[in-house]
């Protein structure tokens, strides 16, 4: 399948939807510890332009709260209170996050509203690089699972014949992911995140799919059964990983990784590829088969 073909069947309309979730976070507590709390969503440099663009998704107010403070509080998704301000549960917002320290807001919220990670890092940048990392990470072991489950037909007799439609299908699956997660990213640090807009990141994605699967094969081929396997999770876990830090790094800096840079993410993805591989086939071969 051509480069052109995978890009045209990644389809846009549900990140579409998932990035402009409307949402209101709370911040209510004492005034120095709820301004850091907001200080913490907003990230340590934001600038003017992002600051008009948070204000729609933020409230922060302090007690004690009149009435239309306690209606404006209950139209919250979420409010973060720090150190238990006091009144915020009357003002019975859909859900209160308990902030021991401000710095706690993001983990936090996320814990609480998962959901809403990739609305909240478009509109509020402290949320930015977390977010950035748990899709990274998620990602890179979903395709490393993935890529395990599509090589166990090598293994049985039967189902060899249709093993080369299978890899085919399996690179489609994983390249599809990688580049769905470039997008993702893109979206998370408030950048336009259509196909088209994207073209030159996606190309490269895919065309750097071509290689990681074919050494995939052939280092995987040389080693038969659960070995194997596990190289081909190690190597699809790493390639998406890369994938998705260089991605990273150039939409939050405006550049590409430097070589120093694509080393030390080398290293970093080989260490989380050998922990999460290990991790997953551990839980595979803990699974009894049923009676």
């Amino acid at each position: 399948m051509k480069a052109l073909d995978v890009l045209k069947e990644i389809g846009t309309w549900g990140l579409h939807r998932e990035a402009n979730q409307a949402f209101l976070l709370g911040i209510a507590g004492d005034p120095e510890e709820a301004d850091r709390a907001r200080q913490t969503a907003l990230g340590p440099t934001p600038t003017p332009e992002q600051i008009g663009d948070a204000d729609p998704y933020l409230l922060l107010l302090y007690p004690p709260f009149t009435e239309q403070d306690r209606l404006r509080l209950a139209r919250c998704d979420i409010v973060a209170s720090v150190k238990n301000g006091p009144g915020i549960t009357e003002c019975r917002p859909a859900e209160v996050a308990l902030l021991s320290r401000p710095e706690d807001l993001v983990h936090e919220v996320l814990e609480r509203k998962p959901w809403l990670g990739l609305a909240l890092a478009r509109r509020l940048p402290g949320f930015r690089d977390t977010v950035a990392e748990r899709l990274i990470q998620d990602i890179s072991r979903i395709n490393a699972e993935f890529a395990i489950l599509a090589g166990i037909p090598s293994a049985v007799p039967w189902l060899v014949p249709y093993v080369p439609v299978m890899t085919a299908a399996d690179w489609l699956v994983l390249t599809k992911n990688q580049a769905f997660l470039v997008l993702r990213l893109a979206a998370a640090y408030g950048q336009a995140f259509h196909p088209l807009g994207r073209y030159r990141e996606l190309l490269g994605v895919v065309g750097g799919a071509v290689g990681w699967r074919a050494l995939a094969r052939r280092v995987a081929g040389m080693v038969p059964g659960a070995v194997g396997l596990g190289i081909k999770a190690t190597v699809a876990f790493t390639a998406t990983y890369i994938t998705g830090r260089a991605a990273q790094h150039y939409f939050r800096l405006g550049r590409q990784p430097d070589p120093e840079e694509m080393r030390t993410l080398r290293q970093e993805a080989e260490l989380r590829a050998r922990s999460a591989v290990a991790q997953i086939l551990a839980r595979l071969r803990a699974r009894k088969p049923e009676e």
